[in-house]
């Protein structure tokens, strides 16, 4: 790509179109994690909410999920997890008590959602894209 039509922001002194994703490069692979301006900063240490939500999304009890970062006094952010449950029988709080247990199975202690919000309408677009940023407001 060679950028935007009569936009010279966003390009770089060698050329390069900074699109304002992260990706993680493995030998030949490419994996995108998600956008820079999404990066939760937990303490200095930085979290893909992209990867706590494929983590979260393991649990056949979770239909939905966004994960952000709400501001926090002493690490400056946290995790917290929006979710949308597709069991109706289960409450939050054991939904909640699940989700912890299975990401600090899966993540580093500081990946962990310290919120867990249950949600009771879809958090996705008719593109079937998640709502990020009106939900976070909610």
């Amino acid at each position: 790509m060679l950028g935007y039509l009569n936009a010279t922001e966003g390009i770089d002194e060698d050329g390069w179109h900074c699109t304002g994703d992260l990706v993680e490069v493995d030998g030949e692979w490419i994996m995108f994690r998600g956008r820079c301006t999404d990066i939760i900063n937990v303490g200095g240490q930085k979290v893909a909410p992209v990867e706590v939500e494929q983590v979260i999304l393991q649990l056949d009890f979770v239909q939905e999920v966004i994960v952000r970062g709400e501001p926090h006094a002493l690490l400056g952010q946290i995790v917290t997890a929006k979710i949308r449950l597709s069991a109706d029988d289960l409450d939050i709080k054991e939904a909640a008590k699940r989700i912890r247990a299975h990401c600090q199975r899966c993540l580093p202690r500081y990946k962990v959602p310290m919120n867990i919000v249950a949600v009771d309408m879809s958090m996705v677009d008719a593109r079937q894209k998640l709502r990020r940023r009106s939900v976070a407001l909610d």
